[in-house]
């Protein structure tokens, strides 16, 4: 059997304004971090509610950026540690300990 790419459709105007704002929202929450954690988590929340309103997925340099079961904005060593085992990454947050695992990209 031959497998078959899914096609995938092509983002509608609305959605590639989300996926602008969703990069707008990440800068805001990386500022935020230090001074107001709660913020930042909010800006967090804001981004997952637009990714399932509009139904778009989340950009990956967004996504390795917050816990997806707590919903910290990651500080890198404080909150959160980074381990690459072969090919995959794994992030464990220290908040609710949950093990994140991500693939390295063969680039």
């Amino acid at each position: 059997m031959a497998t078959e790419k899914r096609q995938v459709r092509p983002l509608t105007t609305v959605q590639k304004i989300a996926i602008e704002r969703m990069h707008r929202l990440n800068e805001l929450a990386e500022e935020n971090v230090h001074e107001h954690p709660a913020r930042s988590k909010r800006y967090v929340e804001l981004i997952r509610g637009l990714s399932t309103r509009l139904r778009t997925s989340i950009p990956r340099e967004i996504k390795d950026r917050f816990c997806k079961t707590c919903g910290n904005y990651w500080i890198w060593g404080t909150n959160v540690t980074r381990r690459v085992k072969g090919k995959t990454i794994n992030f464990n947050c220290k908040i609710c300990n949950t093990l994140t695992r991500r693939k390295v990209d063969a680039k």
